[in-house]
């Protein structure tokens, strides 16, 4: 059930997402350039999801429309579908909430997870007061969650840890950004640390452990800043 708009040219990818999310019940409606989105997203009342496909035309960044839309609709869910999950779109994606990269090609059951995956942070009652702080409800200003809370709390003793503490420490409070970042809808940043977390526990010293979080560190002070504002 609910709606999305399918973004990109007509090829199998968005004929592929369009099939999908009617076979999950939505209402899909499908544009295939930047202009048309953004007049499309500026008359309709509501959508549930948006589908940006990387590549939209010669001149045309699905990227690029993906951070445009972001700075008008700061809650709506996206899926950049990309023919790679490039690391460092992934890093510059990641401080972005209620968005999810899913590589091409993909199927109809990849697909489909995704869409669930971005549309179950709807369930949580945090969410839902994340989402209205993201829009900037005049009566709810800049209210940052509880999770959201406990993500800078974490990033805090992390950026400490790095410098002197014990590696355990810090690998179980990267997890707990982790999940922490999933639950509030940075599905990006806590895929990332998830990757972080595991690296950490498969490093053979103690040096390539601390180097592993120095690689994040930056991403995790960013996040920081932009909720400390």
């Amino acid at each position: 059930e609910g709606s999305a708009l399918v973004i990109g040219p007509k090829c199998s990818t968005t004929q592929l997402a369009e099939a999908s999310l009617c076979r999950m019940g939505m209402d899909v409606h499908t544009v295939e350039s930047e202009s048309a989105a953004m007049s499309w997203l500026g008359g309709t009342p509501h959508v549930d999801l948006l589908l940006v496909d990387e590549c939209l035309g010669p001149l045309e960044s699905g990227v690029d429309l993906a951070r445009t839309i972001r700075e008008r609709w700061m809650s709506l869910p996206i899926i950049l579908m990309m023919m790679k999950n490039d690391d460092q779109i992934q890093m510059d994606l990641a401080t972005i909430p209620f968005m999810v990269l899913l590589e091409k090609p993909f199927d109809r059951i990849e697909l489909t997870s995704s869409v669930r995956t971005i549309l179950s942070v709807e369930q949580s009652p945090d969410d839902q007061i994340l989402r209205t702080s993201l829009d900037g409800d005049p009566e709810i200003g800049p209210l940052i969650t509880e999770f959201v809370q406990r993500i800078l709390e974490s990033i805090e003793r992390v950026a400490h840890a790095c410098r002197r503490g014990p590696v355990s420490t810090i690998a179980y409070e990267i997890r707990k950004i982790a999940e922490d970042s999933i639950i509030v809808g940075y599905f990006l940043l806590g895929e990332m640390l998830m990757q972080t977390w595991n690296s950490i526990g498969q490093s053979e010293n103690v040096g390539d452990a601390r180097a592993h979080v120095e690689e994040v560190l930056p991403l995790l002070r960013r996040l920081h800043g932009l909720n400390c504002r």
